[in-house]
């Protein structure tokens, strides 16, 4: 029998993707939660959790925070190490091998309202401090009331290649990302006999303080369902490193959905190899290559269909929550 301890105090929000990924690949494994035997970390920052199998036992921590800092006491407690936005020199002895890049993931509903409060007050009961009740409880809420089942990331029917829909988040801290952004939507505008919608999301809180960007503003925000169906719809797609240049949602995301990626190099390491011409379109974001990877997207067929379709084979393979469970639960310990 497979029993799987797990510490409570995580974000249910990010972490809902792993814990799905968990019961994906271990589904007769007897689970619980507790405090004990587990370093005491900060709320909400990794995941933490043992698993014993066939007589052996392996500790594991998932980061999936923006940042590329391994934290030390984790590393030093665990078996393996999976890490979602990493360096390369990361992966480096004395302590690489123990380090596994598992890449981008997104947040996923896996809990309805009666199965979340469920899990906060078992998670509570297993010995969670009063100090941050409010947000672990908000946390479980968020992974019902905005985000969907891993399930409704699919690959939609045929996009149409006269339309491309973008919607992003603007940075103060992080003008590059901006930068980025903007050039891929001005190349998008400039494309002669396509339709652009989207934009820069507005802030939540009405805020116009948008450094500059005003003509690239999207004049309203749109639920999960309506990024969803517009994403589908959309002939290609865009990527870049998001803050702290850590894999964003969206990559992961856009891989799921199968679809036509044009990304900006990637900073931080993927599981495997992920190639230009094959996984996605690798351009540097001036508005003049933007433009020609767009046309070249649009114009070949089947040079889009094989992003789409390598794209979709990347997630499955390496990037899915079942994909990460297993590898980080079953892979060779250093």
């Amino acid at each position: 029998m497979t029993r799987i301890r797990i510490y409570p105090a995580f974000d249910a929000c990010y972490y809902s993707y792993y814990l799905a990924g968990i019961a994906q690949a271990l589904p007769d494994a007897s689970i619980s939660f507790t405090r004990a035997g587990f370093p005491q970390v900060p709320r909400a920052k990794c995941l933490l959790l043992e698993v014993e199998r066939n007589g052996q036992r392996r500790r594991i921590v998932i980061d999936a925070t923006d940042g590329p800092d391994i934290r030390p006491d984790e590393l030093a407690w665990c078996d393996i190490y999976g890490k979602a936005s990493l360096r390369a020199s990361d992966v480096q002895p004395p302590h690489g091998r123990k380090i596994v890049p598992i890449g981008p993931s997104f947040g996923i509903r896996v809990w309805g309202p009666l199965q979340a409060a469920a899990m906060f007050f078992r998670t509570v009961l297993a010995g969670l401090p009063r100090a941050g009740l409010k947000e672990h409880a908000a946390n479980f809420w968020r992974q019902h009331r905005y985000r969907c089942p891993e399930t409704r990331y699919a690959p939609r029917s045929s996009p149409r290649e006269d339309y491309i829909f973008h919607l992003s988040s603007l940075w103060h801290h992080n003008p590059a990302i901006n930068e980025n952004r903007a050039a891929f939507i001005d190349a998008c505008r400039a494309t002669p006999g396509l339709r652009f919608e989207g934009g820069f999301a507005p802030f939540l809180d009405g805020s116009r303080d948008v450094g500059g960007f005003e003509d690239k503003l999207c004049p309203r925000r749109y639920s999960l369902d309506e990024w969803l169906t517009a994403t589908g719809q959309s002939c290609l797609v865009f990527n870049t490193p998001a803050v702290l240049d850590c894999h964003g949602w969206k990559l992961a995301e856009y891989l799921a959905l199968g679809k036509a990626i044009i990304s900006t190099p990637l900073t931080r390491v993927m599981p495997v190899p992920f190639n230009h011409g094959e996984h996605a379109h690798i351009a540097n974001p001036d508005i003049d290559t933007l433009k020609a990877a767009i046309a070249q997207i649009r114009g070949d067929r089947s040079y889009r269909q094989r992003l789409e379709t390598s794209g979709r084979r990347y997630y499955e393979e390496h990037l899915s929550p079942k994909a990460v469970a297993s590898r980080l639960t079953t892979a060779p310990l250093p």
